[in-house]
């Protein structure tokens, strides 16, 4: 009788544990489908946003997680400069989480940012524009080439003023002369 008995207890408990499991299961998979569809729609979440004050303007970098498991961020680069004029420009997609983006002086003074996908001059409107490093040739009818575009040359950064990167303790945010 006690062995009956028993044996009805650990039928009981393993129908309870997979039926919990398979309830936490369906949970898990309609989570996934509703942050996949709502990330599809651009609906990314913030995940960070700092702010530096450069020259007068300020310089704040936001990003927002595009992928529910991956460390992928949109950027948004907005500078508003002393008048309150607000100028956003969306920076290539950080496909690596927690990406440097360094920023400096070059020759003519201006800001230079610089990380792992290329470099951005900010423009005296505020505005991000990236240094091509793009080469395109056209092909002409006798199999010669011509080129329609050449790269930017490479900014060289004479003053390091900082960079949005994590710290010492793992937070993203500008860390002013790094």
């Amino acid at each position: 009788m006690t062995v009956r008995r028993a044996v009805k207890a650990l039928a009981i408990a393993f129908f309870a544990t997979v039926g919990l499991f398979l309830i936490l299961f369906v949970m898990f998979v309609v989570g996934i489908v509703l942050e996949m569809r709502r990330m599809q729609a651009g609906d990314y979440p913030l995940a960070d946003s700092s702010e530096a004050m450069i020259d007068g303007r300020k310089i704040r970098l936001e990003r927002y997680a595009v992928h529910p498991f991956l460390a992928e961020y949109k950027r948004i680069l907005t500078v508003v400069d002393t008048t309150g004029a607000e100028v956003k420009t969306e920076l290539d997609l950080d496909t690596g989480g927690a990406g440097r983006l360094a920023l400096c002086r070059d020759a003519q003074r201006r800001i230079v940012m610089t990380d792992r996908f290329g470099s951005y001059r900010l423009a005296a409107s505020g505005e991000a524009i990236p240094v091509s490093t793009a080469t395109a040739i056209e092909l002409l009818p006798n199999g010669s080439t011509r080129p329609i575009m050449q790269p930017d040359p490479e900014p060289e950064c004479l003053d390091a003023i900082g960079a949005f990167d994590r710290d010492e303790n793992g937070d993203y945010g500008f860390q002013a002369g790094s």
